[in-house]
Formats: structure tokens, sequence, C-alpha cells
């Protein structure tokens, strides 16, 4: 798989490819590029979470195992579809990954150390104001479902908390 960031960059796809040139330099710099093969494993739940990967290239299926074992789907992500997306928003501001990324097809991730992330949030604003618009927007594509005209508010709300809970992995005390 090849896969050019210059030339998504000229395409100006993603909110990464709106950064100026000094601080794309400053992103292109301290983050490495990986090649996965279909069926890899990127990251599993409860591994340290020291670097923030993004997708580049391909398709990968985040997910997580439920306190019973069984495998539970969250989201599959395509490259085409979601350029640039991270991988486990979740793990941003936790120790430890919340889930396991697996690759469907060849895939191309972007690994940013965290230590670096956290630099480029601290100092880079338009960086922050790009990955703070990402999390909107995700979270935003949650308001909808309140939106959604069937049932009373309360269903509504009800129904989206249900949805949330069932795609979010539990907190477990023992470290795991």
């Amino acid at each position: 798989m090849k896969h050019n960031c210059d030339d998504c960059r000229s395409q100006k796809r993603t909110a990464l490819c709106l950064l100026e040139e000094s601080e794309w330099a400053s992103f292109a710099e301290v983050r490495t590029l990986h090649q996965f093969q279909a069926r890899q494993t990127v990251f599993h739940e409860g591994m340290p979470a020291s670097t923030v990967h993004i997708l580049c290239g391909g398709r990968v299926k985040l997910s997580f195992k439920t306190p019973q074992g069984t495998a539970h789907t969250v989201k599959l992500l395509s490259a085409r579809l979601h350029p640039c997306e991270i991988l486990d928003k979740p793990a941003l501001g936790r120790s430890v990954y919340s889930l396991t990324c697996e690759t469907l097809t060849e895939a191309q991730i972007a690994c940013l150390d965290k230590a670096h992330f956290s630099r480029l949030m601290q100092h880079n604003h338009q960086f922050t104001l790009l990955v703070l618009n990402t999390l909107i927007a995700e979270t935003a594509s949650h308001l909808e479902a309140l939106r959604d005209g069937s049932g009373t508010a309360r269903q509504r709300a009800a129904k989206l908390l249900i949805t949330l809970s069932e795609a979010q992995p539990k907190e477990r005390g023992d470290g795991a």
C-alpha cells in the first residue's frame, strides 16, 4: 500500500492538512508512519497507551471485550472516509488503551508519542483547535440521535445513553 501524506495534504482532505507548512513540518518530524498487514493488531485494550495512532490509509476495526469475554465492535473506519482519524480517543486521557484496533486491510498508521502529542497541543494552537474540532464533531454526531423525531425526549435520551454505554468499554479495577 502506497500512501503519500503530501498528496492528501495537497487536496486539503483533513484538518491536519490545513496546518501551516512549518506546523505540518513539526508534526511530520515527530510522527512515524507504520505499515500494517491485514488482520494485524495495532494495539489492544489494556495495553499501556503511550502512543497516539492516526489512521492514514486502509481500514481498521475498533472493538473491546465485555466482562463476559465477548468482543464488541465499536466502529469500522476507512481512511478514505475518515482520513487522519485518531483511533482511540478515550486513550488520550488514560494510561491504557480502552479499545483494540485490528486492521481489516493493509493500513498505514501514523504514530505519535503522547509526550510529543501533548507538546504539540500545548504549543501549537492551530493543532489544538483541529483536534478539538475532531472531538466536537464526533460528539455532535451523537447529538443527532437526540434530534430524532421518534419518541419522547426522555426516550431519545435514554436510547442515546444506552447506545453510548454499549459502545464504550467499562473501566476495570484490576489494571487489565
